[in-house]
């Protein structure tokens, strides 16, 4: 995501996978090569692993190296400077704030980056929805890593009825090549019932997703990487938490719209839930409120 933000001079891909192969392993060393070849001023460690630490260690000159007092697994041990962040900022975004400030001795509030797409990944957009003029275009993405945060069909197939009798809308669906299954089904789901549905799961790169989902007036979601790519580009969505914190990662935008579950067990964090029935995605979950606000949303009154 980072290759479409302005300003950023330079990107060092690394292979997060480097011990499941010597290749992996000697992408990952000639990766740390690199980095300890290059000279530079400040090494910032915002994810606070273990890994990173490494990393940043190499990239590293001995006396340039910050990152978090409390980071996980470690990784504080690799850095010069280490940095406290008061308990009273719970937001992962806001720590990595305060963080960056610390360092540079600033006090500059969270600016949005500025994202820039290729006219074929705009093209790519237009040809989709081209049969779908005057449409409100949303889009819906039923999945995410963990399980436990993956929705279910049924609940994404209630606000789509429900919208799509309200408002003249195309939905379409956002998944990778592995997540196509489910989109296949949701789809199905759709035209079972007549609703306007395009599913592009597995079916665009990343530009043309993105893309895509700036062109959208709605993202529909659970606490997922595509929520956080749509509370970048300030794409309007509705967000709904169950087994993780909206407070600690939560989409960092004005224009989001967060519903979280009231279940006495949520937040959890377990990426699978050991009930015989997840109560969080019922629990507290309003999904007449949740259809109100999303037709306001697309009416322009939110």
């Amino acid at each position: 995501m980072l290759t479409f933000v302005d300003g950023i001079d330079e990107i060092i891909p690394i292979n997060r996978n480097f011990s499941k192969s010597w290749q992996n392993f000697q992408s990952f060393r000639n990766t740390l090569k690199q980095l300890k070849a290059e000279h530079w001023d400040y090494v910032i460690d915002f994810q606070g692993l273990f890994r990173s630490g490494i990393f940043g260690k190499f990239a590293g000159n001995g006396q340039n190296t910050y990152g978090f007092a409390h980071a996980r697994e470690g990784a504080s041990f690799f850095y010069k400077h280490k940095v406290e962040v008061p308990d009273t900022i719970v937001h992962a975004l806001e720590k990595n704030l305060y963080l960056m400030n610390q360092v540079f001795d600033w006090n500059e509030p969270y600016l949005a980056p500025h994202f820039s797409f290729s006219k074929e990944a705009k093209d790519f957009c237009k040809d989709q929805f081209k049969d779908f003029q005057g449409y409100k275009r949303v889009a819906v993405a039923p999945l995410s890593r963990w399980e436990s945060k993956s929705w279910p069909n049924i609940y994404f197939l209630r606000q789509m009825e429900k919208l799509s009798s309200e408002l003249k809308t195309i939905f379409w669906l956002v998944g990778a090549a592995a997540e196509k299954d489910r989109c296949d089904a949701l789809e199905k789901m759709c035209v079972e019932r007549n609703i306007p549905v395009l599913n592009l799961a597995g079916k665009t790169n990343f530009e043309q997703m993105l893309a895509c989902l700036q062109s959208s007036q709605l993202f529909y979601t659970n606490d997922s990487g595509p929520m956080h790519m749509a509370a970048a580009l300030n794409v309007p969505l509705i967000a709904c938490y169950g087994p993780t914190s909206a407070e600690k990662t939560g989409p960092y935008s004005p224009s989001a719209h967060v519903f979280k579950s009231s279940a006495s067990c949520a937040p959890c964090f377990k990426r699978e839930c050991p009930l015989s029935e997840q109560i969080c995605y019922t629990e507290g979950i309003d999904e007449a409120l949740i259809s109100k606000t999303a037709i306001s949303i697309l009416n322009g009154e939110k």
